[in-house]
């Protein structure tokens, strides 16, 4: 992928193409370089100068695409605060109207739909929001929308209403979205859901069904990151620790919910700490009946919540 990649530009480069730019850069940046050890930031800077590019070269349709990938995509996916991300939502399906391209608003406005219910601006939380999206003028795949879904319901602490979507999606968001970085987070949401209820759960079948598909989103990630993926270094240690709690490997699974916070806020993923830091709550005061490190580690989740904008969240965890 790589090298093909560079072989691209370097083609790019001597036809002096300025139309296929936008192009190139963005099926870089969005399709090859976030697997092979580019963080999502720096894939983000490089899409923001593809947006510059096609539209001034008249490619509107993937200027636009570098636009909602940089400014909506991974902006989510890299943790910049949600309120910047809405602001930027209304302009860019609005551009996408007036320039007809159907499916680039509906992601924005998926996106639009999601962040509203996380911000508390919304109390449409499991259904399409008429704010956002009208499903007659904008038909949503069921795929695209179980994608906003599963977000939702895992950093709304949903579980059950998480894994139930997460079952249903299985592998088919990876197969319609090969190289699509949400891939990433879908997988690790579904292990979360999926590993919470499976701690929950008292029926030992349900519960296994629960842990296999758990086992099988952790082994997944972790191959992306034993072949050098740096955007889910953050995520492994939170499985791991989620199934060592159900394993009873006490002091691993501090260990692990310990790095996951670190990782996730060493990097910037601000509601990945945050989610890290509830889950080691959850842990702390039902495995473990420690309430003082439990509410300690709500306090911290309720921090980064709130530093993300998640007030619907902060609301929820401050009545815990």
């Amino acid at each position: 992928g790589a090298d093909f990649t560079k072989l691209g530009f370097m083609l790019q480069e001597k036809c002096k193409s300025e139309t296929s730019t936008s192009a190139a850069i963005f099926l870089a940046n969005q399709m090859i370089y976030p697997w092979i050890k580019h963080p999502l930031q720096s894939c983000r800077s490089r899409l923001i100068e593809g947006y510059t590019s096609g539209m001034r070269a008249g490619n509107s349709e993937m200027g636009l695409w570098c636009h909602v990938t940089a400014h909506v995509i991974l902006s989510y996916q890299v943790g910049k605060p949600l309120g910047s991300i809405l602001s930027k939502c209304y302009t860019l399906s609005t551009q996408c109207e007036q320039l007809k391209l159907v499916f680039q608003e509906i992601i924005v406005r998926l996106y639009w739909q999601l962040i509203l219910a996380l911000v508390g601006s919304s109390d449409e939380t499991t259904t399409l929001n008429s704010q956002c999206i009208d499903p007659e003028r904008l038909p949503v795949e069921s795929i695209d929308q179980q994608y906003t879904d599963i977000n939702l319901f895992v950093f709304l602490g949903d579980y059950e209403a998480g894994a139930k979507v997460a079952l249903d999606i299985g592998d088919k968001y990876d197969k319609a979205y090969a190289n699509n970085p949400q891939v990433m987070t879908v997988n690790f949401l579904r292990g979360v859901a999926l590993y919470a209820m499976a701690r929950r759960t008292r029926k030992r079948m349900k519960s296994l069904k629960y842990l296999r598909h758990a086992k099988r989103a952790r082994a997944k990630i972790f191959g992306w990151l034993k072949a050098g993926n740096p955007n889910v270094s953050h995520f492994y240690p939170l499985l791991c620790a989620e199934q060592a709690a159900l394993d009873r490997k006490h002091r691993e699974a501090k260990k692990l919910y310990h790095e996951a916070i670190v990782l996730s806020a060493r990097t910037g993923h601000i509601q990945y700490a945050a989610l890290a830091n509830e889950r080691y709550a959850d842990y702390c005061r039902h495995e473990l009946g420690d309430e003082d490190e439990a509410t300690f580690r709500i306090r911290e989740a309720i921090r980064y919540y709130k530093e993300w904008g998640a007030d619907a969240k902060v609301e929820k965890l401050n009545s815990w």
